[in-house]
């Protein structure tokens, strides 16, 4: 788990006391968390942290109840990216793939938002109180392949914004997925297509007028409208 403070080294150019005590303050919300989830504190980097756990739920946990304090008690953001991997312990400090993921996910993640990859969002599958929402496949520095990247929902925790393509691939398309609108379009297409076979055969039979057959087809355009602004506007939560 990596951690980082919103906004830090722009702090640290015009209050640099200010900066120190947000580090310490930071220190003694996370530290304390860590450990109460049976994580090891590995180390600080600047205003960033790392921490490791032998659960990918008791990780989660723990950074769910850090956002939670940090906005109770703290006056800056944090950033949080989990990933479940291999690492290599060496001299107290950890290394590896998995290490790398973590840190890039913590740096695309939202102020005050938990990003974590598909390896942790299988392993916390199922449990009731924690939700995620799937994002795309994150192209990330110096990781030579694609990760799926989710962000975890509730709790307070931010709505995800939208990445730069660079960033985050198949964004759109994952939104357009988890809000149904995909499955929307298709079923409207398909009862259209139904209608408009449908409409000669009626006619031959009823003589159905003009004028009935144009407020059909505009009553099924209005409701498309309406059902895929009701689908964009209501989160669906995965």
């Amino acid at each position: 788990m990596f951690t980082d403070i919103v906004g830090y080294t722009a702090l640290m150019g015009k209050d640099t006391n200010r900066a120190l005590e947000i580090i310490q303050q930071n220190k003694q919300i996370q530290k304390p968390l860590v450990e109460k989830y049976n994580g090891v504190w590995v180390k600080e980097m600047g205003d960033g942290t790392m921490a490791r756990f032998n659960s990918a739920l008791n990780a989660v946990s723990c950074a769910v109840d850090i956002q939670s304090a940090s906005r109770d008690d703290f006056d800056a953001d944090i950033r949080i990216g989990i990933h479940l991997g291999d690492i290599t312990i060496e001299s107290n400090d950890v290394y590896g793939d998995g290490v790398n993921v973590a840190a890039r996910l913590e740096s695309i993640a939202d102020p005050g938002g938990i990003y974590i990859s598909e390896s942790i969002e299988k392993a916390i599958r199922g449990q009731g109180s924690i939700r995620s929402i799937y994002l795309g496949e994150s192209i990330l520095k110096n990781v030579d392949y694609g990760v799926r990247t989710y962000a975890l929902q509730g709790a307070g925790l931010p709505i995800p914004k939208v990445k730069s393509e660079e960033i985050l691939i198949g964004y759109f398309w994952a939104v357009m997925r988890r809000k149904s609108m995909i499955r929307i379009w298709i079923t409207f297409l398909l009862v259209s297509i139904f209608f408009i076979l449908l409409i000669p055969y009626v006619n031959s039979i009823t003589e159905l007028a003009e004028g009935p057959t144009m407020i059909l087809v505009i009553i099924f355009g209005i409701a498309f409208q309406l059902a895929l602004y009701l689908a964009w506007n209501m989160e669906k939560n995965t």
